[in-house]
C-alpha cells in the first residue's frame, strides 16, 4: 500500500527513452522535472574553487613569512649597528680617561 506522498512523487517524474548507444544505456532513464542530469557539477567547481583559493592562501601565508623573517633580520642589523657604536664610544671614553658624560678638555662648570 503507497502512501499519498509516494504517489505524488512516482507521479512527477518522467520516463524517457534512452538515445545513447546499445552498449553505453540502460533500458530507460529518469528524468527530474528539472531535466538536469548532470548531478555533481555544481559541487565539483565549488570544490576547485575551494582548491584555487586555498592556494592563494597558502602563497600569501609563505610571502608574509618571509617578510617577517626579513623584517626581523633588518631590526637585528639595526641593534647590531648601534651596539657597535656605543662600544666605540665606551672604548674612546676610556681611553680619553672621561666617564663618556662628557668631551675631553671641556671645563666642568658648577
Amino acid at each position: 500500500m503507497m502512501g499519498e506522498m509516494e504517489r505524488n512523487r512516482m507521479n512527477n517524474r518522467k520516463v524517457v527513452p534512452n538515445t545513447a548507444p546499445a552498449r553505453q544505456r540502460s533500458a530507460l532513464r529518469v528524468s527530474t522535472d528539472c531535466g538536469y542530469t548532470q548531478k555533481g557539477t555544481v559541487l565539483i567547481v565549488a570544490m576547485w574553487v575551494m582548491l584555487v583559493l586555498a592556494g592563494l592562501v597558502m602563497v600569501f601565508a609563505r610571502g608574509m613569512r618571509v617578510e617577517t623573517i626579513a623584517s626581523a633580520n633588518q631590526l637585528a642589523a639595526a641593534q647590531t649597528e648601534w651596539v657597535s657604536r656605543e662600544a666605540l664610544a665606551f672604548v674612546t671614553a676610556q681611553i680619553n680617561g672621561t666617564d663618556g658624560t662628557r668631551r675631553p678638555g671641556e671645563d666642568v662648570s658648577c
